[in-house]
């Protein structure tokens, strides 16, 4: 699944202690997915695999037949893992999403737009997803929008909501006093690290996404031969940012994957943005976490093959192109005669060949990722995947990848200005 290309020189130093780290890590993880605890954070790579939960979670889902939309109330790690998923796997049976996160008025008037159109209450579900239960966007944003629903359907319209939070939230308190569905995930995985627990498998069940392939993929991430993959990757990335990579650019291939980079930029951006480590020292190798695709080739690539400094590029690319055109039409063996025997999809990859090739002859340091297929099973594995490697190059670097003290300052300052 994985082809690594590093041209950083490193510091042997680094690269034992690092190394070091890393294993006594890799024990770690091994252990909690082994045995499903979760007394940890790392639990949110062993909750694919639990059976019981993930049963639970079906059974739910199964309550809700005939949905044509989801409206998706959540924020951050509550929403981005489904997007991202969703935007990969769709096809065009899909039921519609709607994500509702910020306060932004245009949203919440497609919601209702939504809720006004359908004919019954069975045909649109409400997901409702904050693992506080006190998310200020996500808790306004739900009041209107159950509002609404309750005004078009009456007391029917708990037959289309379902929360996700933690278990004593104050927002579970309230839905299950409406007798409103709600279903909880353990307490040690944070939201960035949720998309397998019943943050993100309800909404994509709901969504008519292959919800046991996806599992089975981040199941298989796991594994003791494919972990050690991720280490290396991990390592790797560790001893770049300590000789002066600050940017690691998602780079997508394919527009499907470009909302997979959004969800990897939450995730690596909050575990790694650190002010101190876990030490509490200064810690000053925190990434900058970009998203692209191969529409940038005409615009910011002209930045990076011009040798800028500090960028990793993280290629994500389809080994099988999904495309069902099969040559490049008479337009192109007009224009551009000598390649008017040549295929779509070979025209695709050697875009790819170009663009690594380009990289290489600059110098230009870059993991490439090829999905064998665009399937919910390589999805599953490829998110597991990085979500394990960011926890290890974080546990590497000694800062904690779980925590997020400084978005706090945000929330502390908007509850003052609410208040005045």
């Amino acid at each position: 699944m994985y082809a690594i290309s590093n041209n950083i020189t490193v510091r042997a130093q680094n690269e034992k202690n690092f190394a070091k780290i890393a294993r006594a890590y890799v024990k770690d993880i091994s252990s909690i997915v082994d045995k499903h605890t979760y007394r940890r954070h790392e639990s949110a790579l062993a909750v694919a695999s639990d059976k019981k939960y993930q049963n639970k979670i079906a059974r739910v889902a199964k309550k809700f037949s005939g949905v044509k939309h989801v409206i998706l109330v959540g924020i951050g790690g509550s929403s981005l893992g489904t997007e991202a998923i969703f935007d990969a796997l769709k096809d065009d049976k899909s039921p519609t999403l709607m994500i509702v996160d910020s306060l932004d008025d245009d949203a919440l008037l497609k919601a209702y737009e939504i809720i006004k159109n359908v004919t019954t209450v069975n045909q649109v579900a409400v997901v409702v997803i904050s693992k506080s239960g006190t998310t200020t966007e996500t808790i306004v944003n739900a009041g209107n929008i159950l509002e609404q629903l309750e005004e078009r359907f009456g007391a029917k319209y708990i037959k289309s909501v379902v929360g996700v939070t933690s278990e004593k939230s104050p927002l579970a308190q309230i839905l299950k006093k409406k007798k409103i569905q709600t279903l909880s995930f353990p307490v040690p995985i944070g939201g960035r690290y949720s998309v397998f627990t019943a943050v993100g498998m309800l909404p994509l069940a709901l969504l008519q996404i292959d919800t046991k392939e996806l599992l089975k993929g981040a199941t298989d991430a796991v594994v003791k031969d494919n972990i050690n993959t991720h280490m290396e990757l991990a390592l790797q990335l560790a001893l770049q940012a300590t000789s002066g990579v600050r940017t690691v650019n998602f780079f997508a291939f394919s527009k499907r994957h470009r909302t997979i980079g959004y969800w990897y930029r939450q995730l690596l951006a909050e575990s790694i943005g650190k002010s101190k480590n876990i030490h509490n020292k200064p810690f000053s190798y925190g990434l900058l976490p970009t998203v692209s695709t191969s529409a940038d080739l005409h615009s910011v690539a002209q930045l990076y093959l011009s040798k800028y400094k500090g960028v990793h590029t993280r290629f994500v690319s389809l080994e099988e192109s999904i495309s069902k055109q099969k040559n490049l039409g008479w337009l192109t063996e007009t224009i551009l005669p000598d390649m008017h025997n040549k295929k779509r999809a070979e025209t695709q990859h050697a875009l790819i060949e170009g663009v690594l090739g380009a990289y290489d002859e600059q110098s230009l340091p870059y993991t490439h990722t090829t999905l064998s297929q665009n399937s919910a099973y390589d999805i599953g594995f490829f998110m597991a995947s990085l979500m394990a490697e960011v926890m290890m190059l974080c546990a590497v670097l000694q800062v904690d990848a779980f925590n997020q003290p400084h978005v706090e300052l945000y929330k502390n300052h908007m509850r003052e200005a609410s208040q005045s």
